[in-house]
Formats: structure tokens, C-alpha cells, sequence
């Protein structure tokens, strides 16, 4: 059986890091809104396969509190909340096919 190739993207590191979108600054970390609406940092699940940070062992625990306070300041904005929302569902969901 002929195994098929993709073109996978992954960052190379050669951009201007100071023109990187929030994205990729906060990498591998997402929110996650809560029943009660409060909004934290998670590791983001879709990054296991390709960031050694992903599992937080080895990450800088002063970045991951700096990044949750800024999903606190976005999540004051009702756009972004619901695009925290959003993407606390889709990581919720593709949890589900990767235990």
C-alpha cells in the first residue's frame, strides 16, 4: 500500500519575531473558558506532535502565567472571548480522538 505524502507546515524560525501573530508567540499554549466563563492557559493538544514544550515540563512557568493573563485582558473583549470559546472547543474536540 502506497503511503500518501503531505506537505506539512511548520515554522522554520527564519520570520522577523517581531511581526510573529499572537498565534505563534504563544505557542503551545491556548485558553480554555471555563462553565464559568473563567478564561486560563492550557497546553495546546494540537501542538504534541511537533513542540517539545508542548506537555509544559520544560516551559518557562513565568510565560505561561504571562500568557493567561493576557487571555484574562482579551477575554474583557467579546470577540475575542468568543474566539477563545471557539478554540476551547476544538481542542476539547480533538482531545477526544487523541487518548
Amino acid at each position: 500500500m502506497d503511503v500518501p505524502k503531505i506537505n506539512l507546515l511548520l515554522c522554520d524560525g527564519t520570520c522577523d519575531r517581531a511581526l510573529r501573530p499572537f498565534a505563534c508567540r504563544i505557542f503551545p499554549v491556548a485558553p480554555e473558558v471555563g462553565e464559568n466563563g473563567a478564561v486560563t492557559a492550557q497546553p495546546d493538544i494540537r501542538g504534541r506532535n511537533m513542540c517539545p514544550l508542548w506537555d509544559w515540563k520544560n516551559a518557562d512557568k513565568a510565560f505561561i502565567e504571562a500568557v493567561g493573563k493576557a487571555f484574562e485582558i482579551l477575554a474583557k473583549d467579546e470577540a475575542a472571548l468568543a474566539l477563545m470559546r471557539l478554540i476551547t472547543g476544538e481542542i476539547r474536540e480533538f482531545k477526544r480522538f487523541c487518548k
